[in-house]
């Protein structure tokens, strides 16, 4: 029993330290750990999307920073799919707004390309309006021609007309003497 004693005193003695040095490494570990966390939020907040949290342990902070790092792919494939819609619906707002330049001109022969996008129902409904505006065009025009050609119908009966009315006077005239 006092060499119980002893041996418990000196097993103590050497497992105090030894678990020091190993608190020691298990913490500078997780603390290494989440300085890399905090390094690479950092670098996102300033832009770089590409950051990613370099943690290759097996333990919680492992499994953490592997879903971390899957949360951000899927974040910046849905901003990278955003950024493109935004692109396609700026090149679609161009395109309607060269249109409506050239419908401006007096251009009805123009014919708006139709997106699938916002702007496609805006495209149709000015295609819609500017070839019936041609319709009613042509058909004005169509009544313009006939209404001239009547009217040059009317002044040469109306010249004739006239010219027999001189006929007439210049008859009754000579009769008349």
């Amino acid at each position: 029993t006092r060499f119980t004693f002893w041996m418990t005193v000196v097993l103590l003695g050497l497992s105090v330290p030894a678990l020091a040095v190993l608190g020691y490494f298990i913490a500078r570990g997780i603390i290494r750990n989440l300085a890399s966390f905090h390094h690479t939020i950092a670098l996102i907040e300033g832009g770089d999307f590409a950051a990613r949290a370099d943690i290759k342990t097996r333990d919680e902070l492992g499994e953490l920073a592997s879903a971390f790092n899957e949360l951000l792919d899927s974040r910046v494939e849905t901003l990278a799919n955003i950024q493109r819609e935004n692109e396609k619906l700026n090149e679609s707002v161009l395109d309607l707004l060269r249109a409506v330049a050239q419908l401006a001109k007096k251009d009805l022969t123009v014919k708006i390309p139709v997106s699938e996008d916002v702007t496609g129902a805006v495209s149709d409904a000015l295609n819609l309006l500017s070839s019936e505006t041609a319709k009613v065009l042509q058909d004005v025009s169509s009544i313009s021609a006939e209404v001239t050609s009547a009217s040059l119908e009317v002044q040469k009966q109306a010249d004739n007309m006239l010219l027999r009315a001189a006929e007439e006077r210049t008859e009754v005239e000579t009769t008349v003497r």
